[in-house]
C-alpha cells in the first residue's frame, strides 16, 4: 500500500430503528449524534476535500434550517443533489469532447434531458357508495 493510501474503516451507524426512536423522544439527541457522525465522516475524508464537503455540509444545514417542512426540506435537498450531479456531468462530458479527435467529437448531452421527468398519471377516485344512512359501504 502507497504512503498516500489510508485505510478505510466504515462507520459504524446505528439501526433506523434507534434513529427513529431517537429523532422522536430526543431530537436534540439526535441532532447531536448527527452532527456527530457527520464530522467523523468528514475528519476521515482525504485532506483536500475536507474544504468542499464542510462547504457542502454548510449549504445542507442551512437548506435545513430554512425550510418549513421535512419534505419541503428533501425536496431542496434532491434538487441541490441533482444540480452537483448535472454539474459533474457535464464536466465528464467537455472532458470527454476535448479527448475526441474533431472527426469523432459528439455533442454533449444537454443536461436537462438528465432530469428525472417531472409528470405523472392523476387517478379519479369515484367516491364510494352510501347505504340508506349515508354510512360509506365497505370496499370489495
Amino acid at each position: 500500500m502507497g504512503a498516500c493510501m489510508r485505510q478505510f474503516h466504515p462507520i459504524e451507524l446505528p439501526s433506523h430503528d434507534f434513529l427513529s426512536s431517537l429523532v422522536r423522544l430526543d431530537p436534540q439527541g439526535y441532532e447531536a449524534l448527527r452532527s456527530t457522525l457527520i464530522n467523523e465522516l468528514i475528519d476521515r475524508a482525504p485532506e483536500r476535500l475536507k474544504p468542499r464537503l464542510r462547504g457542502m455540509q454548510f449549504r445542507i444545514d442551512c437548506e435545513r434550517r430554512l425550510s418549513k417542512s421535512a419534505l419541503g426540506m428533501t425536496v431542496k435537498l434532491y434538487r441541490l443533489m441533482w444540480a452537483s450531479f448535472l454539474k459533474l456531468n457535464e464536466g465528464l462530458q467537455d472532458l470527454h469532447s476535448s479527448e475526441a479527435t474533431p472527426f469523432t467529437a459528439q455533442e454533449p448531452t444537454p443536461a436537462v434531458s438528465l432530469l428525472p421527468q417531472q409528470c405523472a398519471r392523476v387517478l379519479e377516485f369515484q367516491p364510494r357508495q352510501k347505504d340508506a344512512e349515508g354510512v360509506p359501504e365497505p370496499l370489495p
